[in-house]
């Protein structure tokens, strides 16, 4: 949530389709590595079928992403757990095999129990995470009619948009004072009037939201600020990480269902959202792709 990145896990049981025209793990392949920025792979007593380049399209998978996106972002677990009587001791071979022949490369981590995965894939995670990002934050694209610019979004410059959204009047405030300055997303003051260091912080945010097209000067006093169409978008992509995020802390289990209401039961920055902006902003989560 720090960094307001969202994982996505891709499946071939989720994320794929069926085509013809070529050896099913090459189709396969095609449709799912290219999207993805990870491969985590979870091995115990089968290793797969064979295809025409490896031993299994499980391992055709792992060579293929780590020849194209680095072996740095792939991710093998291997349960060390007893075998099952009714497993294939080929298919076991077959993965003590694969598991010897990428020991000199560390490219695995063993476990025994799934509260040890758990533990195991969360560091694993977090390390890789810290390899794709090479700074932190959410990641939005400003298009402009001659470029499209990548911008790393200031935390700071999330709060504004997603505070300033939520407003009935959305819109962002800076008052100077003799005190200070004072930043207000909405109804919500964000800085420490008076603290030199918050006032930067909040002000560069301001500023990058403004140098993105995503608040507009709208007296050019720069004082008060509006949400143009760009920056009602990028809000609804926040608004989107937000609301996923409060769901699956709400969930009980991966598929239990989560009441409309218990979402609004905590404030977001402070504040109770309205069933109307809930309604609005759940709509707009699941035309994004939520379930």
């Amino acid at each position: 949530m720090s960094r307001s990145v969202l994982i996505e896990p891709v499946r071939v049981e989720t994320h794929s389709h069926a085509v013809q025209g070529g050896h099913p793990q090459d189709l396969i392949n095609s449709q799912l590595l290219d999207r993805c920025d990870l491969l985590v792979a979870i091995l115990w007593s089968r290793l797969g079928t064979p295809t025409n380049s490896d031993f299994s399209g499980t391992v055709q998978e792992i060579r293929e992403f780590s020849e194209t996106k680095g072996a740095g972002r792939v991710l093998i677990f291997f349960c060390d757990r007893a075998f099952p009587h009714s497993c294939d001791l080929t298919q076991v071979q077959a993965v003590r095999d694969f598991k010897d022949s990428i020991k000199s490369n560390g490219l695995y981590t063993p476990y025994t129990e799934v509260a040890e995965f758990g533990s195991l894939f969360r560091h694993q995670l977090d390390l890789a995470m810290n390899r794709v990002l090479e700074s932190s934050e959410f990641t939005a694209t400003a298009s402009q009619a001659t470029q499209s610019t990548e911008v790393v979004f200031l935390p700071e410059a999330n709060t504004i948009l997603a505070a300033a959204s939520m407003s009935s009047r959305p819109s962002v405030m800076l008052s100077r004072m003799l005190s200070g300055t004072e930043l207000c997303a909405g109804d919500i003051g964000l800085n420490i009037t008076g603290e030199q260091r918050s006032e930067a912080r909040w002000e560069g945010g301001l500023e990058q939201l403004e140098d993105c097209g995503f608040l507009k000067d709208a007296g050019y006093k720069r004082e008060v600020f509006h949400l143009p169409k760009a920056g009602f978008e990028v809000a609804d992509q926040l608004w989107f990480v937000l609301l996923l995020r409060r769901v699956e802390t709400l969930q009980s289990g991966a598929y239990a269902y989560v009441d409309f209401h218990k979402i609004q039961e905590e404030p977001f920055f402070g504040q109770k959202i309205s069933d109307a902006f809930l309604r609005e902003k759940t709509t707009v989560a699941s035309l994004n792709g939520a379930t």
